[in-house]
C-alpha cells in the first residue's frame, strides 16, 4: 500500500472508533459512575479528533512524506 492508502485506512479506523464512542457516550454518559472514566473517554475523543484532522490535512495536501 502507498502512503495515501495507509492514511485513508487509518482515517476510516479513527472515524469508526470516534463514532462508536460518541454514540456510547450519548447513550450511557449518565450511567457512567466514575467521573474519571467519563473524562478519560472525552480526552480520548479529543485526541482522535485531532488525529482525524491531522490525517485529513495530510491527505488533502497530498503529502508524500512518511505515514505519521
Amino acid at each position: 500500500m502507498n502512503n495515501q492508502e495507509l492514511r485513508l485506512n487509518e482515517m476510516i479506523n479513527l472515524v469508526e472508533n470516534y463514532t462508536r464512542t460518541a454514540k456510547h457516550l450519548e447513550t450511557h454518559s449518565n450511567n457512567i459512575s466514575s467521573p474519571n472514566k467519563l473524562a478519560e473517554a472525552k480526552d480520548i475523543q479529543a485526541r482522535r479528533a485531532d488525529a482525524i484532522n491531522h490525517l485529513k490535512n495530510k491527505i488533502l495536501c497530498n503529502e508524500n512524506s512518511s505515514f505519521s
